[in-house]
């Protein structure tokens, strides 16, 4: 990279760390920023965007291939907002931490231009009020907020902001421009599998694997029944692929508590989400606890079972009108409950979510008509 070079966008988010929900947010930002771009300066315009990642194929990744000294990483995100025009935090669940807000505040204070903007991001839940005070200083620089979800909004709508900030969806669903959900919409007489993704929460969060492994263990006595009633294989998905916090062990676990008399297919991470799309899309049903699991299985008509461990899979859940039988609290699942949910559901069929598709596509897109308005 020329040191001289300079950037139209820094897209903000946790990109290039093996997640797939990640990389469909970061090619959805990737084609988003181009429309808005050449909308605004002429079809044959190409914006230069710049990523925070190591790697990327949607746009010029600035972190270095390695931390070779203390603060390496933060020295290339200074220098790369130096250059930029516009910083954009482009979807997921950005805005929680103190030190990561505070950290994007010094990118907006570097950066050449203004009409700074967030679309389809998750704010908050906060630990403390100091937390919320430095989001409002942040929120309070942009030109526009986009919102994923309804906790999200009720939490700016709490500072009192004179930024603009409008409840839109998260960002994948926008991909529509450039993907054709339907295409990977198989009919019922072609689908095959429960598809199930996990995502290890003790693990990150408190390293008391106990709980999780006590989950892995319930959840695979239920699928050895529903299995041996329905016949159906079973799809361990892999959202994250990290090596150490990724879902493949967790799903290891859960592969060795399963009957051998299951077959066991295992989609392990790999960079490209359409892949995802095209295998989600001919499951019978998808258990997903990975949010963009969820997101996924909904936008290729999969059924869904939502086990819910985060204010933003519950808001999801909400905004599509999913039925409440097949929503599950991590912290307190009724395993019974759960059973008769997935084998009704397999043999009986689920109840749709009420929201259109299309909806949620408008939703999503409208992160980027507001952008061209404020921004």
């Amino acid at each position: 990279m020329q040191s001289s070079e300079q950037y139209d966008y820094l897209v903000c988010g946790y990109y290039g760390m093996s997640n797939s929900g990640d990389d469909a947010l970061q090619k959805s930002v990737w084609h988003g920023l181009h429309n808005l771009h050449q909308a605004k300066h002429g079809p044959d315009q190409t914006p230069s965007v710049a990523v925070t990642a190591r790697t990327s194929a949607w746009g010029t990744p600035i972190l270095p291939a390695e931390q070779k000294f203390r603060g390496h990483d933060r020295l290339a995100l200074y220098n790369a907002a130096r250059k930029s025009q516009h910083i954009v935090f482009g979807g997921g669940s950005t805005l929680h931490s103190f030190r990561d807000i505070q950290l994007k505040r010094h990118l907006i204070s570097l950066a050449r231009g203004n009409g700074h903007f967030a679309v389809g991001i998750g704010v908050g839940p906060f630990s403390d009020e100091r937390t919320f005070l430095e989001c409002k200083k942040l929120l309070e620089s942009m030109a526009f907020v986009g919102v994923r979800d309804q906790d999200s909004l009720r939490i700016c709508q709490s500072m009192q902001l004179s930024t603009p900030v409008v409840q839109t969806g998260d960002l994948v669903p926008s991909l529509s421009g450039s993907l054709d959900f339907a295409e990977y919409d198989q009919p019922l007489s072609k689908r095959r599998g429960i598809g199930i993704s996990l995502c290890p929460l003790e693990s990150i969060k408190t390293g008391d694997t106990q709980k999780e492994e006590a989950r892995v263990a319930a959840l695979a006595k239920i699928i050895n029944e529903v299995a041996r009633y329905s016949d159906e294989p079973v799809v361990l998905i892999d959202f994250n692929g990290h090596e150490e916090l990724g879902d493949s062990g967790l799903h290891n676990l859960m592969q060795k508590a399963l009957s051998p008399n299951v077959k066991v297919e295992r989609l392990y991470y790999e960079g490209d989400p359409v892949r995802y799309f095209q295998e989600i899309g001919r499951l019978r049903c998808m258990v997903g606890m990975r949010l963009h699991a969820q997101i996924f299985a909904y936008l290729v008509g999969t059924p869904l079972i939502s086990l819910e461990y985060h204010s933003k899979n519950a808001g999801f859940s909400r905004e599509i009108g999913l039925d409440q039988s097949q929503r599950f609290d991590v912290e307190q699942i009724n395993f019974d409950e759960l059973f008769l949910s997935l084998l009704g559901g397999l043999a009986h069929g689920f109840k749709p979510p009420k929201a259109p598709v299309a909806d949620t596509i408008k939703n999503s897109i409208l992160n980027w008509r507001c952008v061209n308005a404020y921004a």
